[in-house]
């Protein structure tokens, strides 16, 4: 049994996932950022003791703890390297300054745990070469080819799509990330709110995605841009890697349907010896992909990989 943490910013979530995939006692928290350590410290070894005491007399065990974190992280000693946002105080730590147990602990980026999820618990079971997205405030996703994690391939929102577009924070101009993400949506709902009624303004990336649903035209022309440039990075990326299938996750992903038959649309044309609808797919982990990414993790410790 793995005690999962999926801390994608503020808010961590946690549970215990066995080999088989099922996630039980899920309970999340925010974190006190103004306390620094002792805000993310406290609530989570909290957590972490009632699950020792949950599992007491039950015959399962605790073996290990994986984690999944936004950020540079350091797998090799746990530590985040770099987040410029919530997490910043924990620039240089590592995550054994946070859970006191004798028990591994495995720390990964956010992204790359999202793919061993999918991996071990989602089309990964029978699909062994594919791509994964995570689309969320930015756009980062992984590799697996031949069924083995490539490693090294986190930034897959680094892709240029845009030559004429914004620059990125990676100094290129024009990444996917920039036209396809939360952050590039609302870049874009600011220049659109300047031409619109204040009571007809468009909150955030989920209101976008509300109004797009419907008939307004300002939130569709939004959606539709950043739609046309994922859809080219979604092209390359088949085109120079040649895999089985592309997958879509990350909280952008839960837009389902609506999102993935507008994407289809856009690749038809471009899509090289592919039918679009059977390449392109949503992730079967829903909004629990952090997770079960987590889980994962903790289970690559377990097993020694």
């Amino acid at each position: 049994m793995i005690f999962a943490v999926d801390g994608g910013g503020t808010t961590f979530k946690t549970c215990l996932v066995n080999e088989v995939g099922d996630l039980t006692h899920l309970e999340s928290f925010r974190v006190d950022t103004a306390r620094g350590i002792p805000g993310l410290r406290d609530p989570l070894m909290d957590i972490f003791r009632r699950r020792f005491s949950d599992l007491e007399g039950t015959g399962d065990a605790l073996e290990a703890v994986g984690i999944g974190c936004r950020g540079v992280v350091d797998p090799v000693n746990n530590r985040l390297v770099d987040d410029p946002g919530v997490l910043k105080f924990m620039n240089g730590h590592g995550f054994d300054e946070i859970i006191e147990t004798d028990l591994p602990i495995r720390l990964q980026n956010d992204a790359v745990a999202a793919a061993m999820g999918e991996k071990r618990f989602g089309i990964g079971r029978e699909i062994k070469n594919f791509v994964l997205f995570t689309l969320g405030t930015g756009l980062g996703g992984g590799l697996v080819m031949g069924g083995e994690l490539v490693r090294r391939s986190t930034e897959m929102g680094h892709y240029p799509v845009n030559p004429e577009g914004v620059r990125c924070q990676c100094g290129n101009i024009g990444c996917v990330e920039t036209e396809f993400s939360a952050g590039a949506f609302e870049r874009r709902i600011d220049e659109v709110n300047e031409t619109r009624e204040a009571g007809d303004a468009i909150r955030d990336t989920r209101h976008l995605f509300k109004l797009a649903r419907g008939d307004d035209a300002g939130a569709r022309a939004i959606l539709d841009r950043g739609v046309y440039f994922l859809a080219r990075a979604i092209s390359g990326y088949a085109n120079s890697l040649d895999p089985d299938r592309l997958v879509l996750s990350g909280g952008i992903s839960l837009a389902g349907e609506f999102l993935l038959s507008r994407i289809v649309e856009e690749l038809r044309p471009i899509l090289w010896r592919r039918d679009p609808e059977q390449f392109v797919v949503l992730s079967r982990l829903g909004a629990q992909m952090g997770l079960y990414g987590a889980g994962a993790v903790g289970m690559d410790a377990v097993n020694g990989t």
